[in-house]
């Protein structure tokens, strides 16, 4: 009779890591890893950069800036977005100066078409300003269905550029919000 041994083999498939356990966001990341997403996920560092989008509206910014930032909070990833909202649009200082730099380019606009005097109808905004409301409404409907971004954060990124937008587009954007639809707190 021939006995073999083996040693050293793991008879569980299931990885031991002892006591320890992943946290919430290390679960993330590991499952980011199996399906080959890490490096992008990792690579967008704008998210961990607090009120980066109101240093950028202090520098008056291109319509090419303003549209490379939002991209980060227009991801496939639905925490990442969140987390855009939450360090640029949300915070108070993002806010204020989101309020600030489109009603100076407002001003702006309304200026410039005075000085014309040919007629033409007045526009609201600059092209910059123009873009800011676009990129904040493309952020919007995006994110219209992530169930991690709540019903209060986008009514509030919906609500800084109302005075800026068709009340049309207000209006359907924020039924969809408020009405029975939409049913995450």
């Amino acid at each position: 009779m021939r006995i073999q041994a083996q040693t050293g083999v793991n008879i569980n498939k299931q990885p031991s890591f002892g006591m320890a356990k992943l946290t919430q966001k290390g679960e993330e990341l590991a499952k980011r890893y199996i399906s080959q997403d890490l490096q992008q996920f990792i690579s967008q560092k704008p998210y961990q950069n607090r009120n980066m989008l109101a240093r950028l509206l202090r520098r008056n910014p291109n319509t090419d800036t303003i549209q490379n930032l939002f991209s980060y909070g227009m991801t496939k990833f639905g925490d990442k977005n969140v987390q855009f909202v939450n360090m640029q649009l949300t915070p108070l200082t993002g806010r204020l100066r989101i309020k600030s730099y489109l009603s100076k380019e407002s001003k702006k606009a309304l200026n410039g078409a005075f000085t014309q005097g040919n007629g033409t109808t007045i526009d609201a905004l600059t092209e910059e300003g123009k873009s800011l409301v676009n990129s904040i409404l493309a952020l919007f409907d995006a994110n219209i269905a992530n169930p991690q971004m709540s019903k209060k954060k986008g009514l509030r990124v919906l609500d800084m550029i109302k005075n800026y937008m068709d009340s049309d587009q207000h209006i359907k954007r924020a039924a969809i919000l408020s009405d029975k639809i939409y049913s995450k707190k």
